[in-house]
């Protein structure tokens, strides 16, 4: 089955919660934290900030969706803590990804 009907089964349920993905960099670990529609913290996930960082967060951010059973279409939106260093290429990364978040909710 394709992301699209996966999707567009997903959003004719009724009560399907939609979640934030903050990325935040504290010292040298990166911090992922997962919150629902009211802004309440579910789940957090700590990494050590190491090349390549691509693969390291599209793993993590894998993972923690996979440990609360989420499907890839409840992120609804991506946001940078204000540890995240702007001229930083994790910055850029995240954009991407929040791009694509975005891209992915408007597709029909």
């Amino acid at each position: 089955m394709d992301d699209r009907k996966i999707k567009m089964q997903i959003s004719n349920i009724k009560n399907f919660e939609f979640y934030t993905l903050v990325f935040d960099v504290e010292g040298n670990e990166i911090i992922l934290t997962l919150h629902d529609e009211r802004g309440v913290e579910v789940d957090r996930f700590r990494m050590v900030y190491r090349p390549p960082v691509d693969n390291l967060l599209l793993t993590a951010i894998d993972n923690l969706l996979n440990r609360n059973r989420l499907h890839k279409f409840a992120l609804k939106a991506v946001q940078l803590g204000q540890g995240v260093d702007k001229n930083s290429s994790l910055y850029r990364m995240v954009q991407s990804f929040a791009a694509a978040i975005t891209a992915a909710q408007t597709r029909p």
